[in-house]
């Protein structure tokens, strides 16, 4: 549950917080947000990354909206993601 809800609010805090970091941080920070990208492009981490949010119970209905929205932007570019 723990690490399902850090993960949440990492995607969460991600998106609100971009432009919050100083710019001594901010070259890490671009640099966590494009090996998550990368490992979003992984068929096989994606499909467990979804399976894992998915079988917490304590996982609601907004959050799982929340994280497909945002998954869903992070793959625009791959549309054939979506209809797998």
């Amino acid at each position: 549950m723990a690490l399902m809800c850090g993960v949440v609010r990492v995607v969460s805090l991600t998106v609100c917080c971009v432009q919050q970091v100083d710019l001594t941080r901010r070259d890490g920070f671009d640099r966590g947000l494009k090996l998550f990208h990368n490992l979003l492009l992984n068929k096989t981490f994606l499909l467990l990354f979804i399976r894992t949010l998915e079988s917490h119970r304590d996982f609601s209905m907004r959050e799982r909206v929340n994280v497909a929205s945002l998954i869903s932007v992070a793959l625009q570019n791959r549309m054939e993601y979506h209809t797998e």
